[in-house]
């Protein structure tokens, strides 16, 4: 990828369908700051080889590249552009088809936008250089698996991670294979959840090393959440190389099977050591509770009404076959929710996080959920299949 060289190129001229393209844009789009001190950052890089397109953009902490084949290359060449202008232009059309063509001049440049339903002019970034954006390295051993693994692993455990960045390790979520297992966990010391997939059981997933890890940061795992909730398809393609993680992802579209669309994300990992978060879940416990989990999301958000941001805890009562749900502090009023439990032990009283257990609940499947009391102020434990979490209690006043 010639990202690196300064664009003096006198032309540049692409004929494709419009869905693919804008396909492509969204997703090179999702990693461009809205400002920047280096305003180059904020726009795109095209980059039309003789047989494909190349789109590129970094903010230099995550760089992506969207590749589209089996377009028309009427004329090889380069062009930097405004991201949102272009990315904007193309959603709002109904046109099928895209005529793209720099019209440069000496130092200056346009970009020519041609479509059935308008003709568009863009000023083109000339002679200043756009950052090089590293791409996927070929021939490296690589974890493949489809795309919607990676979503599901994603999902079920980014909510944890250290939002507040009190430690630069947690603000990110940790990948790690050992050739048995692929997991994905996060935590901010709050709250915990692990992912964990058994390879042997497997068929869908292949591994080409013997094991790796990386702590993914927060950012990236945004990026990566919004390409593959736009139309991340197919196989996924992952592999680090020193401090650096690569990601290969499909893209689909309204003419996917024509005009193929290939995602390439490149981000740093965060240095340092994740801590043994494992020990502090225990193998399993003799006191539990279940709650049926819709009924127990609903108590959680309605008694989070009566919460603020700046106090976001909820009071779980427990005693034998019943729960009740009420909100820790009563400045802004108070409510008490009961709920259906069964429950057999002594009566406990425990103040959570209503965001955390709000995101645990929307993280599990089936009609109940089971919790399992980690202990006196260890907080509660739920497990479903390769699932694990942990929330971490409330002190409450007097308690």
């Amino acid at each position: 990828m010639a990202a690196d060289a300064s664009i003096t190129t006198t032309g540049f001229h692409v004929r494709c369908q419009r869905s693919g393209l804008v396909t492509a844009l969204q997703a090179a789009d999702a990693v461009v700051p809205s400002s920047s001190a280096k305003p180059i950052l904020t726009n795109l890089l095209l980059d039309a080889h003789t047989d494909y397109l190349e789109i590129a953009a970094t903010d230099l902490q995550v760089g992506l590249c969207s590749k589209i084949s089996q377009l028309e290359i009427v004329v090889p060449g380069q062009v930097v552009v405004s991201a949102r202008k272009l990315v904007n232009i193309l959603k709002e059309s109904r046109s099928r088809t895209v005529d793209m063509m720099l019209d440069q001049h000496n130092d200056t440049g346009q970009l020519i936008i041609e479509l059935s339903d308008g003709t568009y002019r863009l000023p083109a970034v000339i002679g200043e250089s756009f950052p090089q954006v590293s791409a996927f390295p070929e021939g490296e051993p690589a974890v493949t698996m489809p795309a919607n693994i990676l979503a599901t692993m994603l999902k079920r455990t980014s909510f944890a991670v250290d939002r507040e960045r009190t430690s630069a390790v947690l603000s990110g979520v940790l990948v790690r294979m050992d050739g048995e297992q692929l997991l994905m966990a996060a935590t901010d010391g709050k709250v915990l959840a692990e992912y964990c997939l058994d390879l042997a059981s497997s068929d869908k997933i292949q591994v080409e090393m013997d094991q790796l890890q990386a702590i993914i940061p927060a950012a990236t795992v945004s990026h990566l959440m919004r390409i593959l909730e736009s139309g991340g398809q197919g196989m996924m393609y992952l592999t680090v190389v020193g401090k650096l993680i690569f990601v290969r992802i499909q893209l689909d579209h309204e003419d996917a099977q024509q005009y193929p669309v290939m995602v390439e994300l490149t981000s740093r990992c965060i240095d340092g050591n994740y801590p043994p978060y494992r020990n502090a879940l225990p193998s399993g416990s003799s006191q539990r509770m279940t709650f049926n989990r819709d009924e127990l999301a609903s108590a959680v958000r309605r008694t989070a009404l009566m919460t603020s941001s700046a106090s976001p805890g909820i009071i779980l009562s427990l005693r034998s076959g019943a729960a009740e749900l009420s909100n820790l502090f009563n400045t802004a009023g108070s409510v008490q929710i009961p709920l259906a439990c069964d429950y057999q032990g002594e009566a406990i009283r425990m103040g959570l996080n209503a965001g955390y257990l709000n995101s645990v609940l929307k993280s599990l499947d089936g009609d109940e959920v089971i919790f399992e009391l980690n202990g006196p102020g260890k907080g509660i434990i739920t497990r479903q299949e390769n699932s694990t979490y942990l929330v971490m209690p409330i002190s409450l006043p007097n308690a």
